[in-house]
């Protein structure tokens, strides 16, 4: 290598931040379970799967996790891939991977369409598998009539219908307008974050809009502006490089899989880099955030870490935590109705038919959704335009971000909203970017 080589070498390195190695370390950890949990669904027969949906509540302790030791030992093992799996965790191991073996022999049913945990959550809480149509599925034999499991008629999820402060529009070529004059439809900017690469991709950090895809679906090219209460922008905004859509109703880095995923295909990042200090300044919420403040955070996990990481805790912990809050309050500003109220009363896993298919390896992000109840008729969550608004609740005087809203069934006053955790999950796995709130000391402005 001549003197020149390492002179650009050295330009390019970026040394690990220490909150960078933390998150580093916290992936590398939520990967191996996750190797160990399909170690454990690979051990898992109907029989076994039986056995385990029938024991009993007295065998359970208050998270529904098996007691006795001896039976969790049968299918956990004291140690994986060079690392120990304790006690304390190897219970909890078991029940996740007994729900998830429970949706892989299910997949194969089309009218199931999602699952959910029946409420309140405590020892005698079951898996509840959610479907639709005229004909209830059949079940395999072996999980007929176990305690810890439900067939459920839900809704029809195709009755959802996308709903298209700080308005998104799409901008048509002029030539179309011209002659068209079409209405022009609009969407909501969820919010500003900051979407930052890891140090082996350079560790660029740069703000984007967060909001959902389907608003740029029918256009003909990917640019929307901005518009607040107050004024329209003459800013116009293109999708993040990886999140181009042209027409094909997906981001780009997910073209090349085999199957849709709607909550993950309705990601939609747009480049900020052009705002004014102005929009910026009022865009910025930091202050007000912080995504941890329903939840427990763990010993060790600096608080200026969970104010604005809405996926710095583990899946588990932030889905059994607002399991168990329900119903929950929540909001959201949308450019349509403004401020709304709803009752969070249901968190969906949105499980595809094939999820669990060899093809699909890799493209297996929980997909979760919040299921949000309108006060009354008269309260409506939310109307066309609010698509792309952050749902959040409220404790202490602070927002803690939950979901990014994308539709409603106005039969049943429900709205939905996809889990923030959710996005922010895939993004990291699939191009190794963290999508945060914007640290007032780390803003690239």
């Amino acid at each position: 290598m001549n003197a020149q080589d390492s002179s650009q070498s050295e330009q390019c390195f970026v040394p690990e931040t220490e909150e960078s190695r933390r998150h580093r370390e916290r992936r590398a950890r939520r990967d191996w379970r996750r190797r160990l949990r399909l170690h454990v669904i690979s051990r898992l027969t109907d029989d076994n799967l039986r056995d385990l949906l029938t024991r009993p509540a007295e065998e359970r302790d208050e998270d529904r996790n098996i007691l006795d030791m001896e039976t969790v030992r049968q299918y956990v093992p004291l140690e994986f891939e060079g690392r120990p799996v304790p006690d304390i965790d190897a219970p909890e191991e078991l029940t996740w991977a007994t729900e998830e073996a429970v949706k892989k022999r299910l997949c194969g049913i089309e009218s199931i369409y999602a699952y959910t945990w029946s409420q309140p959550y405590n020892r005698t809480t079951r898996l509840v598998a959610l479907w639709y149509g005229e004909e209830e599925p059949q079940l395999p034999e072996f999980l007929q009539d176990v305690p810890y499991f439900e067939l459920r008629l839900g809704r029809d999820p195709r009755n959802i219908r996308p709903q298209v402060s700080c308005k998104i529009l799409c901008v048509e070529p002029q030539s179309i307008s011209a002659v068209m004059q079409p209405t022009r439809s609009f969407s909501s900017l969820g919010f500003l974050g900051l979407l930052e690469e890891d140090t082996h991709n350079g560790g660029r950090v740069r703000h984007v809009g967060v909001t959902v895809g389907h608003i740029l679906d029918d256009s003909i090219e990917d640019i929307v502006e901005l518009e607040t209460d107050d004024q329209m922008y003459s800013v116009q905004l293109h999708p993040a490089p990886n999140f181009e859509r042209r027409g094909r109703r997906r981001p780009a880095f997910r073209n090349h899989l085999p199957r849709f995923r709607s909550c993950f295909d309705s990601i939609c990042l747009l480049e900020a880099d052009t705002l004014s200090a102005e929009l910026m300044d009022l865009l910025h919420i930091s202050n007000a955030i912080d995504c941890n403040a329903l939840f427990s955070v763990p010993e060790g996990i600096p608080l200026v870490d969970s104010l604005w990481d809405p996926a710095l805790l583990d899946s588990e912990h932030v889905l059994k935590s607002l399991t168990q809050m329900l119903p929950l309050e929540v909001h959201k500003h949308g450019a349509a109705t403004g401020q709304t109220t709803g009752q969070l009363v249901d968190i969906e896993d949105l499980e595809n038919n094939d999820s669990h298919l060899k093809q699909t390896l890799g493209d297996d992000t929980l997909a979760k959704q919040l299921v949000i109840e309108w006060l009354s008729p008269e309260k409506s969550f939310a109307r066309d335009g609010d698509s792309g608004s952050l749902v959040y609740a409220k404790k202490n005087g602070k927002i803690v971000p939950l979901g990014i809203h994308h539709g409603s069934d106005e039969g049943l006053r429900l709205s939905y909203a996809y889990l923030l955790w959710s996005w922010c999950e895939e993004l990291d796995r699939k191009l190794g970017l963290r999508l945060t709130f914007c640290p007032p000391g780390r803003c690239p402005n």
